[in-house]
């Protein structure tokens, strides 16, 4: 079966009208007869234009030839081969068959041949209660998979959450077709907290393709659907050389104004380096010049970094890089020695609250709907494109410029030889 890429040239076989009114006008020269006197001719009643006729009937269908292989060229003809034989997936993340949009098209695919398939690790069929899983699946990894399969004609249906891309980018194998659909957005309780004035520390999160936002109050009771936490502790512990006294009480102001607005109870064990005795406690701050002992619990740790471009703390794997830091083995490094102003300037209550308090305020990887964009991620593909992919097609440019060209030598050849 034909299809055309650009129809809208069709009308061009409107252009056959011209050959045939052109052939239809033309009259054939008749023969010369001599005579000798015009005397015995008689003036004859036929009628004027009974002798026009279509003249020359090959040479007039090699023109529409012409003209329909032009037309055929300009509208993108191309022969579609059904692949109805091949096994062809619908693979579907979890929860989009129960989108609207989604469903008719699973449906559309489904009366195609598509077997629909869950995207998920060894790739169930989607009515396998048995294979419900609730994690967001690992795309690059599965698109890998997919492409491993001997299949030509795979489609997915996917949400493109952005916790579900890790490791390095993947490109899209040539028999895989990616559909992104977005999540609807949603709003829920990722935190409540009892406070001891019987008042409930709530952090609710509203999260959708684009964005995730978290917005905190203070609520005189709990909401019966809420899940209240007890108020939790967080136990520091602060190890400094004498020398980095300043430093030490800087640290200490910090985590006390991180506690004004944090629900948690942060503990300080203030000591000197001297005094140090291996601890289980959340986190372990190492103010001084000699390189920390082999600490156990999260670390944040002094390592001058020459200069002052850098900021005052840095990730340990940043730090190594940027300042060759070799303080052992740190989840932070502290630059540059600290005064009141530098931490001001740099927002080092802020820093530390986003440190100490990371793990607390999340929202779980399961409730994100944020979403990696479809162009960015993967080749751009259409939903009316899938709807119409269920055939594969081979184009005709080549075939019908050499057909163009053998019909424009014979019309040639034969018009000079008829004198037309």
């Amino acid at each position: 079966m034909i299809q055309f890429a650009n129809p809208v040239w069709l009308w061009g076989l409107l252009g056959l009208l011209i050959p045939v009114s052109i052939h239809l006008l033309s009259r054939k020269e008749g023969k010369v007869i001599p005579i000798g006197s015009l005397r015995h001719l008689k003036e004859s009643d036929t009628a004027q234009f009974s002798s026009i006729r279509l003249n020359e009937i090959l040479l007039l269908l090699l023109r529409c030839l012409l003209i329909t292989l032009v037309v055929l060229m300009l509208a993108g003809a191309a022969i579609r081969q059904t692949t109805s034989s091949e096994k062809k997936w619908l693979v579907v993340e979890r929860g989009i068959e129960r989108e609207r949009m989604a469903a008719t098209l699973i449906d559309s695919l489904s009366a195609q041949g598509y077997e629909l398939r869950r995207l998920t690790k060894d790739f169930p069929l989607l009515e396998d209660t048995l294979h419900n899983d609730e994690t967001i699946p690992d795309y690059w990894a599965l698109a890998e998979a997919l492409a491993a399969k001997p299949w030509n004609d795979i489609i997915v249906l996917s949400y493109n959450y952005v916790e579900g891309f890790n490791g390095k980018r993947q490109s899209m194998p040539d028999n895989i077709r990616w559909i992104t659909y977005e999540p609807a957005p949603a709003t829920f309780v990722a935190k409540a907290i009892a406070l001891a004035n019987d008042s409930v520390w709530v952090r609710t999160a509203q999260t959708s393709a684009e964005a995730t936002m978290l917005n905190t109050t203070l609520e005189r009771t709990a909401a019966n659907a809420m899940t209240v936490d007890q108020v939790d502790t967080i136990k520091v512990s602060l190890f400094y050389d004498l020398q980095f006294d300043r430093d030490a009480k800087i640290i200490e102001a910090c985590l006390g104004a991180v506690q004004t607005v944090s629900p948690y109870k942060i503990i300080i064990d203030k000591k000197t380096t001297a005094q140090y005795k291996p601890t289980s406690n959340s986190w372990t701050i190492w103010l001084a010049d000699q390189v920390p002992p082999a600490i156990q619990t999260p670390l944040i740790v002094y390592s001058a970094c020459a200069g002052n471009l850098q900021p005052v703390m840095l990730r340990g794997e940043q730090a190594r890089v940027l300042c060759n830091a070799a303080a052992g083995n740190p989840d932070w490094m502290i630059t540059r020695r600290l005064t009141e102003g530098l931490a001001l300037d740099e927002n080092l209550s802020l820093t530390l609250a986003s440190i100490l308090l990371s793990d607390r305020y999340m929202v779980d990887d399961e409730k994100d709907k944020r979403q990696l964009a479809g162009k960015a991620t993967w080749s751009a593909t259409t939903e009316k494109e899938i709807r119409q992919a269920d055939v594969a097609s081979t184009p005709l440019e080549s075939f019908l410029a050499i057909v163009l060209l053998l019909c424009l030598a014979a019309e040639r050849w034969l018009a000079f030889n008829r004198n037309q």
